[in-house]
């Protein structure tokens, strides 16, 4: 749920931007879509994997930071999160269109 609430605040951004969402991207499939495919192909996903596992056994920051993320009060930010009304529209609508299918095939690997 965390990792949906990033990707979300991800999703935002592009979406404020007009050339994101009407551009026609190289792999021939314009708008948010595009985005995405274009992006996955570009993540080195076990060289990312291999990093944030190193970081969490050697970075105090990083394990704060995701001590903070497993926290209860940010579990508390999340549960009000999914009570709104305009977040839920928006997470059906992105459902909708195959958008969170996306998203999550793309971060799959890390899982």
């Amino acid at each position: 749920m965390k990792r949906f609430v990033l990707i979300l605040a991800v999703i935002a951004v592009c979406g404020a931007y007009p050339q994101f969402r009407s551009q026609r991207t190289r792999s021939g499939v314009g708008g948010l879509k595009g985005i995405l495919d274009e992006i996955a192909a570009l993540i080195p996903f076990d060289q990312l994997k291999e990093l944030l596992d190193q970081k969490l056994a050697t970075d105090h920051y990083v394990q704060l930071a995701f001590i903070k993320l497993n926290s209860d009060e940010f579990g508390s930010i999340v549960e009000t999160l999914q009570t709104n009304p305009a977040y839920n529209r928006m997470k059906d609508r992105l459902r909708d269109m195959g958008v969170l299918d996306q998203i999550n095939g793309i971060f799959r690997p890390w899982q």
